[in-house]
């Protein structure tokens, strides 16, 4: 009996794991390249592997046109690689804005990362006869000068990509590639938004919530029967 109680209570602390999971999803649907993590139940149905590590939605999610040159957007499997601190992070989120450096960098300030360094634009700043576009390959053009490359990378296996803070992610090691061109496609002017379901979450939830009252009522009957044999067990 002690038990089934341990068991319902550990399937207690998962559902609201997953209430959580859940409502993180909610609150990032108009946030641009947000991928949604999965939630354990899903997990499980999803994977039969139990090995499998990966908890986030890389599926891709709606293009929006913006017109602004600075934000981009990259369809397939495949990131922007932005540098931080640490090293290399690597994100979907393509909204970039230019730094007093003249360095296009994200919104938390971090480079986007480039195959030569960084992007730096001083020189189109100041010289205004000078365009800035990106091709759909990824060359940077500086006027009718190439100038740079966007680094664009992919993984082997994406479950070991790890969840940092911005819609970005990082690994331990330096395990990415080059991706080849015919994998994937820049779109300058775009950006990618959410792939977030607000229905299908909003289903889950539901469904949770009545997963969470079963297991609460569950828990109710073990914690009668256990007073009723210990009262039968006075006489």
């Amino acid at each position: 009996m002690l038990e089934g109680i341990y068991k319902a209570a550990r399937m207690l602390q998962t559902k609201e794991r997953n209430f959580d999971i859940i409502a993180g999803n909610l609150a990032n649907i108009n946030s641009i390249g947000y991928k949604r993590e999965i939630a354990f139940s899903e997990y499980l149905d999803r994977f039969k592997d139990k090995n499998v590590k990966q908890l986030t939605d890389f599926s891709e999610g709606s293009y929006i046109e913006t017109g602004s040159p600075l934000d981009l957007a990259v369809s397939g499997p495949v990131f922007f690689a932005v540098q931080s601190e640490d090293g290399l992070e690597f994100t979907k989120n393509g909204r970039f804005t230019i730094s007093q450096s003249g360095e296009v960098v994200n919104q938390d300030g971090m480079p986007l990362a480039t195959q030569g360094g960084v992007l730096n634009v001083m020189d189109a700043i100041f010289k205004k006869e000078k365009s800035f576009s990106i091709s759909e390959s990824g060359e940077i053009k500086l006027g009718d000068r190439i100038v740079d490359k966007l680094l664009i990378v992919e993984f082997e296996d994406e479950t070991i990509l790890e969840r940092t803070e911005g819609q970005r992610f990082k690994t331990t090691e330096d395990n990415y590639t080059y991706a080849d061109e015919s994998e994937f496609k820049i779109m300058q002017g775009y950006l990618e938004e959410s792939n977030v379901s607000p229905i299908m979450e909003m289903q889950m939830m539901m469904q949770l919530n009545k997963d969470f009252e079963s297991t609460q009522k569950m828990i109710a009957s073990y914690d009668s029967i256990m007073g009723q044999a210990k009262d039968l067990g006075k006489i």
